[in-house]
């Protein structure tokens, strides 16, 4: 948390959410990407992604149903700009109600996941547990193996298949990244447009059709169709620091 103020991170008021107890770090510049830390500790707890509301257009879905929330931040002239947010976190509820002694002593060197677990903002904003043992997520948590991109790792979307309905309580807004038997990163989507230029950053990648056909090669026809119009915007995060080692297993 100290490294993250002294590059220009500050404290921002964060989202209406799950464990309060979190403070929202952003940079003064943009709020597409801010960080959750454990005040207590200093140990990074989340990400917090924003998009200005008046940056997106031709969105498909009902953005709550997608587990995006309403968040209002001041600006420095005394408004407020109207943001999307959506959240991932390291830990669940349990674990920050924890003694800061015992915090620290969850964690090992180097190690951002102490409980094996990512919590992401699902459907209708419902904070849902993912493991990272990549077997556990096919076996209990409902995602479907597709397919395998090389710097990227094996893709699982939740619930997948040809006949996956096309609608915004079906369609799950992460998918998970595999390597080696392990989650080591996940993805969201989302079906619309962004402005860019207005939201004041790019962080997401613009497939098209035929590469969310490759990716996604288990997917309904209407995941496709969505994918040319209106489009679909992504963004991947990992939970290691060279996710660009990954390549496909010999035999595989």
């Amino acid at each position: 948390m100290d490294e993250a103020i002294e590059e220009g991170y500050e404290i921002t008021e964060r989202p209406e959410g799950p464990m309060p107890e979190l403070v929202l770090l952003c940079p003064k510049e943009q709020k597409c990407l801010c960080l959750f830390y454990d005040k207590d500790t200093g140990h990074i707890a989340g990400l917090n992604i924003g998009i200005r509301k008046d940056a997106v257009y031709n969105a498909t879905f009902d953005w709550e149903e997608q587990g995006w929330t309403d968040w209002e931040v001041p600006s420095e002239d005394g408004n407020t700009v109207s943001y999307l947010s959506i959240q991932q976190f390291y830990c669940s509820p349990e674990f920050v109600k924890k003694t800061p002694e015992e915090r620290i002593a969850s964690r090992k060197a180097n190690k951002m996941l102490p409980e094996n677990a990512i919590w992401l903002s699902g459907f209708n904003k419902h904070i849902d547990r993912i493991s990272t043992s990549q077997d556990e997520v096919l076996r209990s948590s409902g995602f479907t193996e597709q397919g395998f991109v090389p710097f990227m790792g094996k893709h699982q979307y939740y619930n997948m298949s040809s006949s996956t309905e096309c609608s915004g309580d079906k369609l799950y807004p992460w998918f998970t990244l595999c390597d080696g038997g392990k989650v080591i990163g996940t993805g969201l989507m989302i079906f619309g447009n962004i402005d860019d230029t207005k939201n004041g950053c790019n962080y997401f990648e613009e497939p098209s059709k035929s590469a969310v056909e490759f990716i996604v090669n288990k997917g309904p026809k209407c995941l496709y169709d969505l994918a040319e119009k209106p489009g679909v915007r992504t963004m991947h995060i990992y939970y290691m620091a060279s996710p660009w080692t990954i390549v496909l297993p010999f035999g595989k």
